[in-house]
């Protein structure tokens, strides 16, 4: 998809924290050489400190097809970056399609969603913002607790 992006958006960047040594991290390596895009992608290995990271970004990718919590998705959110995500896992519980950010089936889809933001500094923006006022929302402390306790409350009526 970042080869399709970049055809149109020659000064797209895609940045891809973590092991690049293992098998998949070689091949992704491998396929950005090929599509003479090395100097495009970056592996920064583990990046302890995502702030720079967050600080540097347009949009999110999360690309996990059985992701069970988006933590990463969160924290986007918190950071006013918009999220592009496949429709698998718990990521249309997090993501409201065309609010805070996209969803994808397919690799043409997910294709049209990186030029669409790409393209769109408004739009993403305005998904940035809805993202952050989620966060604001569902992912503090304070909702965590509350959640938490609605289920104790809900397991002790059932056993009175």
């Amino acid at each position: 998809a970042f080869i399709e992006l970049s055809k149109k958006f020659p000064n797209a960047e895609l940045h891809l924290p973590g092991d690049a040594s293992n098998p998949y991290g070689q091949q992704v390596q491998k396929i950005a050489e090929a599509a003479g895009l090395a100097q495009r992608e970056y592996f920064p290995g583990f990046v302890e400190d995502l702030e720079a990271l967050y600080q540097e970004s347009d949009v999110l990718l999360m690309c996990s097809q059985n992701e069970a919590m988006g933590r990463v998705t969160a924290e986007a959110f918190a950071h006013r970056i918009p999220v592009i995500a496949y429709e698998g896992g718990a990521n249309p519980e997090l993501v409201s399609h065309k609010k805070d950010g996209l969803l994808y089936k397919s690799d043409a889809e997910l294709i049209v969603a990186m030029q669409q933001l790409a393209k769109d500094a408004d739009l993403r923006r305005q998904m940035g913002e809805a993202g952050h006022k989620k966060a604001l929302t569902l992912f503090t402390e304070e909702h965590y607790v509350k959640s938490v306790e609605q289920v104790y409350k809900k397991v002790l009526k059932q056993e009175q």
